[in-house]
């Protein structure tokens, strides 16, 4: 510990966000016959909604003249993007480039990645994405973790 620094030996705090909002997904595959389709996915087939729920955890230094790891304006607004762009719709509709035919499933885990992705290119300065956790449920939810303090 630095005795000029008493913050010195402080841990790095996180800062996380939470959202929720409504959206359905449902699986298949277009290429796979509606059998391997059924025997696959089930009931999940159809187009199902979820109150899902969206937190982003951010690491980074903390600015010294407002003592945030993060200007929570930014943080929120591109989380208000990803809501923006997903409340009310199916998902595969909402991000086609990332879920839309030919692409991939629409699952909790693919979610997670792909709010993963466009946080991580959203975020400015010294701030770096240390987790998304991605809920469709209390009981069922995806997580990306930084593997090493964070990764833009």
């Amino acid at each position: 510990m630095n005795p000029a620094d008493p913050t010195s030996a402080a841990p790095s705090p996180t800062l996380t966000r939470r959202i929720r909002f409504r959206a359905s997904h449902a699986y298949g595959r277009d290429e796979w016959d509606s059998a391997r389709n059924r025997a696959t996915f089930g009931d999940q087939l159809r187009p199902h909604e979820h109150d899902w729920v969206v937190e982003a955890t951010v690491a980074g230094a903390l600015d010294p003249d407002t003592g945030w790891v993060v200007d929570l304006a930014e943080l929120d607004g591109a989380l208000e993007e990803i809501r923006g762009r997903l409340a009310g719709r199916d998902v595969r509709e909402a991000v086609p480039e990332h879920f839309g035919p030919g692409a991939r499933q629409p699952s909790t885990e693919e979610l997670a990645r792909w709010v993963w992705s466009t946080l991580a290119d959203r975020l400015q300065g010294e701030v770096s994405l240390a987790r998304v956790r991605v809920a469709e449920s209390d009981d069922l939810w995806a997580e990306c973790v930084a593997q090493t303090g964070g990764t833009r």
